[in-house]
């Protein structure tokens, strides 16, 4: 049962050349610290939409800890 949605944040390594340190994405929250990824990111590797994540609370954000399952999906950059 979902519990709506929240932000998953993703470190990222600057030596890629983007600029950015981090990068968040939306998730439906599952419950128990799993989210399923709502969007694709755009610098955040590894990831694609609706994969299953870990990840851990700190405040208004949810920090990626690991994927759990792969949603089936590719995100081409």
């Amino acid at each position: 049962m979902s519990t709506g949605q929240v932000k998953v944040s993703f470190n990222l390594n600057q030596d890629e050349g983007h600029g950015y340190d981090t990068e968040t994405v939306w998730a439906e929250a599952l419950g128990e610290g799993f989210f399923r990824i709502l969007n694709s990111p755009f610098f955040a590797l590894g990831i694609s939409q609706e994969d299953i994540v870990r990840a851990s609370k700190d405040g208004e954000l949810y920090h990626f800890q690991q994927v759990v399952q792969r949603g089936r999906h590719s995100t081409y950059r």
